[in-house]
């Protein structure tokens, strides 16, 4: 299941294998980042404007994830138009 983590659930997967030294005690981390899933350009034009990923050059419904410093999944977002800038 994908949920939010209790507190302490959460200082437990505040753990990064990049820089395991650093003092993580007082922070609590997530990483969200967006991606798109790439659809056929719509032929209705309205639709096309809404969809369509400018820096990327295609039409795409666009969604968000957000993980733990240890990878945990933790948040995926609604499907957003493409519009919407990550």
């Amino acid at each position: 299941t994908i949920q939010l983590p209790s507190v302490e659930s959460w200082r437990a997967m505040n753990i990064s294998p990049f820089a395991p030294t650093f003092q993580y005690e007082n922070r609590l981390f997530f990483i969200i980042d967006g991606t798109s899933l790439t659809l056929y350009n719509p032929r209705n034009h309205t639709y096309s404007r809404a969809l369509w990923v400018h820096y990327k050059g295609h039409s795409a419904y666009r969604y968000f994830i957000g993980c733990t410093l240890s990878g945990v999944i933790v948040y995926i977002s609604s499907l957003k138009p493409g519009v919407v800038p990550d």
